[in-house]
């Protein structure tokens, strides 16, 4: 009885982890996700630019080194 309900709770552990790699970890996805970031990388990109023509070259630096750590986040964490 007991090795029953290993079975069971093994079998469902595998079909789980088999749907989380089908669809978490797919080419597509990947894909997906990059075009997302690289697009906020380049309105990110943007907004640095215009706020180093306000602030400075040392604020574009800033801004831009936030906007490179940002896409870096993205594509690990997103």
């Amino acid at each position: 009885m007991k090795k029953k309900k290993i079975l069971k709770k093994a079998a469902f552990i595998a079909l789980a982890l088999a749907f989380i790699a089908a669809t978490g970890f797919s080419p597509l996805a990947l894909e997906a996700r990059v075009g997302i970031c690289e697009e906020a990388l380049g309105r990110c990109g943007m907004d640095a630019v215009l706020a180093g023509m306000m602030g400075g070259g040392h604020v574009l630096g800033v801004y831009a080194a936030g906007c490179v750590l940002g896409y870096s986040w993205c594509l690990n964490y997103y």
